[in-house]
């Protein structure tokens, strides 16, 4: 950025830094049809909430869908459709480029723009990239830690928000700090 702009590299150097700073900009790591990712907790948040759901898919469509004009049920399918090509991404490690392969026809038929998708699925915190080596942790351990995030914590946090409880006392449940630290400790001893 610093070389093509007309202003001097340490301004715009300086210029980033205080865009960065303010949370204004974002980098996020390379992409490339060989990295492979995962799905994050975060992920699971976004089908709780229709418009974050809408504006997700506003952006991976490159701005190209205007779900207005559906009813709420008809542009709730079409985020469940755009959501689900995340799991899949993050199904079994796949590489980005199989991914693109199998998945072709539902990106095209939802107009999804496969660096928009990435994107956006990193800036939101949806999707992280997978490394070729897992740190310290062995197999077991790192099946263990994408299971806690994709599905342990996910699933415990649905079923007691069915059973009435608020976001914080979610939170609050025994079972749910005991599974956070052990994700936290895990993604520590990956690090």
């Amino acid at each position: 950025i610093a070389n093509d702009s007309p202003l001097r590299s340490d301004y715009v150097v300086m210029i980033l830094r205080h865009l960065l700073h303010f949370d204004l900009i974002h980098l996020i790591p390379g992409i490339g049809l060989d990295n492979r990712y995962r799905l994050t907790p975060a992920y699971h948040t976004v089908l709780e909430d229709l418009e974050k759901g809408e504006e997700a898919v506003q952006y991976v469509t490159a701005g190209h869908w205007n779900g207005k004009d559906l009813a709420e049920e008809e542009r709730y399918k079409v985020i469940q459709r755009a959501m689900a090509l995340y799991a899949f991404l993050a199904c079994e490690g796949k590489q980005l480029e199989r991914f693109k392969q199998e998945q072709s026809e539902e990106l095209a038929a939802l107009g999804i723009s496969l660096r928009h998708f990435v994107t956006w699925g990193l800036l939101q915190g949806y999707l992280e990239r997978v490394e070729d080596n897992v740190g310290s942790l062995n197999k077991e351990q790192a099946d263990e830690l994408f299971r806690l995030r994709t599905e342990d914590i996910p699933n415990r946090k649905k079923y007691l928000k069915e059973q009435g409880l608020s976001g914080r006392q979610v939170n609050q449940d025994e079972k749910v700090k005991e599974m956070v630290e052990r994700m936290q400790m895990l993604r520590n001893a990956e690090a």
